[in-house]
């Protein structure tokens, strides 16, 4: 059990007590380890809170998920400003990658959880940081607030569908698809046709390669990216 003392001193025209040391949420019983306990193993581990729940019952410790939800909610505040940092630091990024993944979410005027859309946005080599946006409309709105601030070129597995999120009144998006999810395509047509598919396949490796081997913008990749690239299109 932790206690805290509070002194009070007085004299003869008035009496003070001390004030108590400041916690990350006010009026919560939870420290700033704890919360890390919590916030960590459900974002970075991936570990649900109705599973931290039973972890801390095995030790002897009842803590509910509406508890820890709620702690989740006042450690978003207390990270808001940093949030705001990672942004400014990701938008000074040339090629910004991203991708989404729907999920469900509670929207207090609605009786029903409705479909939302989950984006990550991947900095460059130079600004290596990951900003994750939720937008409870799946169709613009938010979205287009941060395609606003995208200075350069945006890269996704789904190309049209992020023209139909990103680009609108204001917004501008310069597209890139990702060669991982266009080999799939080659990979899925190999058993079917392994004479023309083949020889994709071995290009696109051709380009990793090329890929590992220069980091960042080098005239190497312009000369060797650029033939294979051609070529692939070409199939």
């Amino acid at each position: 059990m932790i206690e805290d003392v509070r002194k009070k001193h007085a004299c003869a025209c008035t009496a003070k007590t001390a004030t108590k040391p400041p916690q990350p949420i006010e009026k919560s019983t939870a420290g700033a380890s704890l919360l890390a306990q919590v916030v960590a193993p459900k974002t970075v581990d991936h570990l649900p809170l109705h599973r931290q729940e039973k972890i801390f019952e095995r030790h002897g410790v009842e803590i509910s998920r509406q508890t820890m939800c709620g702690w989740l909610v006042g450690c978003a505040d207390l990270l808001r400003p940093f949030y705001g940092s990672l942004k400014e630091t990701l938008f000074q990024s040339k090629v910004i990658g991203t991708d989404d993944t729907n999920g469900k979410v509670l929207v207090a005027k609605l009786p029903f959880a409705r479909t939302g859309r989950i984006w990550p946005y991947y900095g460059c080599q130079e600004h290596p940081v990951i900003a994750y946006g939720l937008h409870c409309d799946a169709g613009a709105g938010r979205a287009r607030e941060v395609s606003r601030r995208i200075p350069g070129l945006l890269t996704t597995r789904c190309l049209q569908r992020a023209r139909c999120i990103f680009q609108g009144p204001g917004a501008r998006v310069d597209g890139g698809g990702c060669r991982a999810h266009a080999r799939r395509y080659f990979h899925r047509a190999l058993e079917s046709d392994q004479g023309r598919m083949g020889p994709a396949l071995l290009l696109v490796a051709q380009l990793y390669r090329v890929e590992s081997l220069a980091r960042g913008p080098t005239a190497e990749r312009d000369t060797s990216s650029a033939p294979l690239t051609i070529a692939i299109h070409s199939r």
